[in-house]
């Protein structure tokens, strides 16, 4: 256990180090327009003896608790921000999640094909530090939900062989987090991953059948709370019926090249998101999880020798090509899906992916490598007959589509460079090659990590921000006759919910579930994004050229706006 502590501790220390430094956190658009201004309202009020219900900060009135991703129906939320703040309870959270996670990936593995601790420090470092789970950092709910996974498959698991309530219990507690955390759409990904190993594992299926019933509907009473709430605040948003389509988030099929090649574009040529066009983004969809993982996880796959993990592996391949692809997928492109329409980015499916390629790197190196030759590779390919069939067929429907021309034509520009990024690639790919020729398990193990840290780094660069970057209510002064008066501040640093610092009322904000009658109503004032103060629509940019004073009267008239600041919090209306 101690052993295995020390990897868990030092492979988090390799890509979080930073974050030792207390003025340090884990930042970005997020983390700063969102979740740290959130987090600060609900300390701050909670140190007043209150608790944020409803705000006029935002929105000019906004329900907080329905919103699932604000999290404040969540008591660990609660607890973690009274104890240790609203900026570092992420950090205490985050180690302490991935600790858990990962000391129970180490058991599941245990348990299912005996203790390597190399396997171990192999497998955890392809689970958790994939360029997909590096780069949705920012992501708090999802990074969470994500890292809790292989503690659930372990409480399963246990409860397969000793069926003790306690268990199920422990597990519906971290389904239950989850959900009032406002990962629902992880969540609904975990539930998927549980079932189908409740399907093949469980020998007393049928018997157990009332206990996992009565397991769902007690869940679903115990979500009464949030989700009845969160489903009223979801038929008045912009987001009822569905109407965010799949392509948004879905992955081109001819760009799964990612998973095993590097996607380099975007700004200065770090690892950033890239839009092909007005319906088609890249940025949700990164899932390089490295070429040395990709070749040993499939490997370890056959290794085991398991026939059940392989078929729990290729069903869960088969349910990633389905949703990360789904614009593609003939007929579920064009319908709304019950429960799925309501979410896009089904590309976060990749995770599935990542838990395949884990088990399978453990595989490889507990297995027999030299037992490894065609043959006995051949007999069980069968297995993944299905979703390799499915992607050829959605990479064939894809081949038609425009989106398809050009992100591959983004690909060619933004990744297919003569750079060190193409030759370090390249050096792992050779050094893969002779690896396996030589058979040499520690040899393997150095191209591994070499090829997770050197890309996983470059992800990591630019996710930590300074304590200065994100206490926004130093930024600017609010006058003290502005407090609980609604305000507008045209400043174009306090965006999304950073106004959630400030005692005084304001008309912008930033939500999933975010108002969509409210959010016409301020375009048709004048503004062009309900989340950025200094955005204006057409019409704004037309009445401003004739007098700026009648705009600010506008304000005040339509929205009740009291007073209007400029970027150093002077009245100037």
């Amino acid at each position: 256990m101690r052993k295995a502590i020390i990897i868990t501790c030092l492979t988090y220390l390799v890509f979080f180090f930073p974050l030792l430094n207390s003025n340090t956190f884990i930042g970005g658009e997020d983390p700063e327009g969102y979740h740290y201004p959130v987090k600060y309202f609900l300390y701050q009020s909670l140190q007043k003896g209150e608790f944020p219900f409803y705000t006029q900060r935002i929105f000019s009135g906004f329900p907080m608790y329905a919103d699932p991703t604000a999290g404040y129906l969540n008591p660990l939320n609660i607890l973690f921000v009274m104890l240790f703040g609203p900026f570092n309870y992420y950090k205490i959270m985050h180690f302490i999640f991935y600790l858990l996670g990962s000391l129970s990936l180490l058991y599941f593995l245990k348990r299912k094909f005996g203790d390597n601790l190399l396997a171990f420090a192999a497998s955890n470092l392809v689970y958790f530090f994939n360029l997909f789970n590096l780069y949705h950092q920012k992501h708090f709910e999802i990074v969470l939900s994500v890292y809790t996974l292989p503690l659930c498959l372990l409480l399963l698991d246990r409860f397969l062989t000793k069926a003790d309530i306690k268990k199920l219990i422990f597990l519906g507690g971290i389904l239950l987090f989850d959900f009032y955390n406002g990962s629902i759409q992880i969540l609904l990904l975990k539930l998927a991953v549980l079932g189908v190993y409740i399907v093949l594992f469980d020998n007393k299926l049928v018997l157990n059948v009332r206990k996992y019933a009565v397991f769902l509907v007690l869940f679903v009473l115990l979500c009464l709370p949030l989700l009845i709430p969160a489903f009223l605040l979801y038929t008045e948003s912009s987001r009822k019926g569905g109407s965010y389509k799949l392509y948004e988030g879905s992955f081109a099929p001819i760009m799964a090249v990612n998973i095993i090649y590097p996607f380099i574009t975007g700004k200065d040529g770090d690892y950033k998101w890239n839009q092909v066009n007005d319906e088609y983004f890249i940025h949700e969809t990164y899932i390089y999880q490295g070429v040395s993982v990709v070749i040993f996880g499939f490997l370890g796959l056959f290794l085991l020798k398991d026939k059940k993990i392989m078929i729990f592996s290729s069903v869960l391949i088969l349910l990633f090509v389905t949703l990360a692809f789904i614009s593609y997928v003939p007929v579920l492109n064009n319908i709304k899906i019950p429960i799925i329409s309501m979410f896009r980015y089904w590309g976060r499916s990749t995770i599935l992916l990542s838990l395949v390629l884990s088990i399978g790197t453990y595989g490889f190196f507990i297995g027999d490598t030299s037992s490894l030759d065609i043959r006995n590779i051949k007999q069980y390919l069968r297995i993944y007959i299905i979703p390799v069939l499915l992607f050829i067929l959605i990479l064939l429907f894809s081949l038609t589509s425009q989106n398809t021309t050009k992100a591959f034509n983004l690909f060619l520009n933004g990744a297919i460079k003569k750079d060190i990024y193409m030759i370090f690639w390249i050096l792992i790919l050779v050094s893969i090659l002779i690896s396996l020729k030589l058979k040499n398990i520690k040899m393997t193990f150095i191209i591994l990590m070499a090829d997770i840290v050197f890309f996983g780094i470059q992800v990591m660069a630019t996710q930590f921000v300074n304590i200065n970057q994100i206490k926004v209510q130093e930024r600017i002064l609010i006058p003290d006759d502005s407090m609980y008066k609604k305000v507008y501040i045209y400043n174009d640093t306090i965006y999304k919910n950073m106004g959630l610092y400030y005692s005084s009322n304001g008309i912008f904000g930033y939500s999933q579930m975010e108002p969509e009658l409210y959010s016409e109503y301020l375009y048709d004032v004048g503004f062009a994004d309900v989340k950025v103060p200094t955005s204006f629509s057409d019409t704004t940019i037309k009445f401003n050229k004739y007098n700026t004073y009648d705009f600010y009267q506008k304000l005040t008239d339509t929205l009740g706006v009291n007073q209007i600041l400029n970027s150093l919090g002077d009245v100037i209306y």
